[in-house]
Parts: structure tokens; C-alpha cells; sequence
């Protein structure tokens, strides 16, 4: 199988290579409750274990064994939401939840990309075949990041994304 556990580059990208052996378990789903005619909560959770049997760095003589599989996290949750005010007009409130993961192979508890609960908070109108949408992302302004790399023995480096902004977008269908 192949997996990422080669060496990270500076672009955050990290070489596949092959291990010989590995599993996946768990379990995903998606779902709509409609709590009330205009108010639903949507949906999508995954727990999922992603395990390597037996590990050892190129440059390394230490075996490691039963590791988590980089950058894969147990938990990702995503839950909306969403409030139809009046005809054709929406406001949601998204909430994304992704659990700590480790961002090499080795596991090492220096090296971990930590949890986070993100929110955002969307308006949506759409008038005939046109489409209006605003959002504001990362509503409370967590820091949190997504991607990792290890820059040296002792140091971790971490994708950091944007702080809160805003973003406006219009379709129009003739």
C-alpha cells in the first residue's frame, strides 16, 4: 500500500511510499433533520482509524509499530445550521470539528497538528435564476491549522489559515 510517510517538502507535501502494512476502520455519514418546516440541521461525521503496522525512516534504525497514519484524523465533524427567513432567503451557521493528528509517521507528541472548532456564518439569497451569497469565515477568529511539516528534529511547522474574513459572491444565469 501506498502511503504518506516519505520525507515532507517545503510546499507541504509529503512523498508516498510504499509500507507493507496498514489498515483503515470506521465509519461516515451524512444527514438532513429538518428540526421545524424551516430550520434544518445538515450534516457529516466520520471517526475513522488509520493505523500503520510497522514503520522505519530511511535514515533511521528504530522501528515503530501500530503508528497513526499522517495527518489523519479520528474525528471530523461538519454540522449547518440553516434557517430559510423568508422565501429564497438563507442564514447558516457551520461548525467544522477535526481532532488532533500527527503530521509524520513516527508519532512523536511534538509533532501533532492539534484539534480545532471552526464556525462560520453564511447568507444566501437567490432571486429568479441569480444567486447571492455572503459569508463570514472563521467567525470567533480561532487560529488553527490544517497541514504540518516537521522543519527540523525539535521543530514543527504548521499550515496556518486565514484569521476571520469576509466573502461576497454573485451567479448570474441568463
Amino acid at each position: 500500500e501506498i502511503a504518506p510517510i516519505g520525507t515532507i517538502q517545503n510546499t507541504f507535501v509529503t512523498i508516498r511510499q510504499n509500507q507493507a502494512s496498514s489498515f483503515r476502520r470506521g465509519f461516515e455519514t451524512d444527514y438532513i433533520w429538518t428540526i421545524i418546516p424551516k430550520l434544518q440541521l445538515k450534516g457529516q461525521l466520520t471517526y475513522m482509524q488509520a493505523k500503520i503496522s510497522r514503520y522505519q525512516a530511511l535514515d533511521d534504525t528504530e522501528v515503530y509499530e501500530n503508528v497513526n497514519t499522517p495527518l489523519s484524523p479520528n474525528w471530523n465533524i461538519l454540522n449547518t445550521l440553516q434557517l430559510e427567513v423568508i422565501p429564497k432567503l438563507f442564514v447558516s451557521l457551520r461548525g467544522r470539528y477535526l481532532s488532533k493528528s500527527y503530521i509524520e509517521p513516527t508519532n512523536k507528541a511534538d509533532f501533532v497538528l492539534p484539534e480545532f472548532i471552526v464556525a462560520d456564518f453564511h447568507i444566501h439569497y437567490m432571486y429568479k435564476l441569480h444567486q447571492f451569497k455572503i459569508q463570514v469565515n472563521n467567525i470567533f477568529n480561532q487560529q488553527y491549522f490544517t497541514h504540518g511539516l516537521v522543519i527540523n528534529s525539535t521543530t514543527p511547522g504548521f499550515f496556518v489559515q486565514a484569521p476571520q474574513h469576509f466573502y461576497a459572491t454573485a451567479q448570474f444565469r441568463f
